[in-house]
């Protein structure tokens, strides 16, 4: 199941919540889907609410504005779709909201010799649709491809998609966002990501400045993250390839693992406690070491 933990929220942005249910990979596609939305002390501050619910994914979407909302800790969102247990999800609102910006590319400009494990294929449609790419020539396992990068070529155009799943029985290709022309005998390139892997050293850079104390007026700059979670993944891609205690892959996980620390450590934190967009004094260059923990 789709996991909507750690969601920061942009105040005064519009943002679509997403819910869903599958079962042996299979998405349920529910009849009825609702939305209610909590602040820390439990109290409504969106009474349940009928969600959109796509009749082809059963993905369930609700578009919920933050204007007028405090920024702050532990709002909740809770989902209920058809009898199934209702999931309750925690979200944040924030000024400043963690960005994860690392792609695959950057991971081959750190270290280039990561690219043995990005597989790329070219081929030609038979058919498809606007979200799909029939190609016969395809014999991968079912979602080998999911997650990865698809781009496809029509006429003078090119464009950028990410697939979304692989069917090896009906060779079809699926993939996100939508285009404005069906795919006929199209062109395309498609290859492997490592992007679930980014995103989950993300998560786990973004849950240590969750804990931050005066988190909500935290300003993220995003190099600052970008470096920590480049740092993180590698830390966790090296970890899972060492085979013994002296090996290449051990020396390079306690490189990036010391890297990621020393980077923490000295990392200075700007506050914009005020939400003026004016950093007054003692809001700049705290250092990770000299901030409260409190969650």
């Amino acid at each position: 199941m789709q996991t909507q933990d750690l969601i920061e929220i942009k105040k005064g942005s519009i943002y679509t919540f997403t819910h869903f249910i599958e079962n042996q990979n299979s998405y349920i596609i529910p009849s009825t889907a609702f939305i209610t939305i909590m602040d820390s002390d439990g109290d409504s501050i969106l009474t349940k609410t009928a969600m959109t619910i796509n009749a082809t994914t059963g993905v369930c979407t609700y578009a919920w504005d933050s204007t007028g909302k405090e920024e702050g800790l532990n709002y909740q969102v809770k989902f209920e779709l058809d009898s199934y247990n209702p999931v309750i999800r925690l979200f944040d609102i924030y000024l400043y909201p963690f960005i994860n910006n690392i792609t695959d590319d950057d991971l081959i400009t750190e270290y280039s010799g990561i690219k043995d494990g990005i597989y790329e294929v070219s081929g030609k449609a038979q058919s498809g649709t606007v979200n799909t790419i029939i190609d016969r020539n395809r014999n991968e396992l079912d979602d080998h491809w999911k997650g990865g990068q698809l781009t496809i070529f029509q006429g003078q155009d090119v464009y950028t998609r990410k697939v979304t799943g692989f069917v090896l029985s009906t060779n079809t290709i699926t993939f996100s966002p939508n285009l404005d022309n069906a795919i006929m005998e199209n062109n395309y390139s498609m290859r492997q990501s490592f992007q679930d892997k980014i995103n989950r050293a993300g998560i786990e850079v973004q849950l240590y400045f969750k804990k931050l104390e005066k988190r909500a007026s935290l300003i993220m700059d995003s190099y600052t993250c970008k470096q920590l979670i480049l740092y993180k993944f590698f830390e966790h891609y090296f970890f899972e390839l060492i085979k013994k205690d002296d090996d290449e892959f051990n020396i390079k996980y306690k490189y990036y693992a010391d890297k990621y620390q020393a980077e923490m450590e000295g990392l200075k934190l700007v506050y914009d406690s005020q939400g003026d967009g004016i950093i007054d004094d003692g809001e700049e260059d705290r250092n990770v070491g000299s901030i409260e923990w409190f969650r």
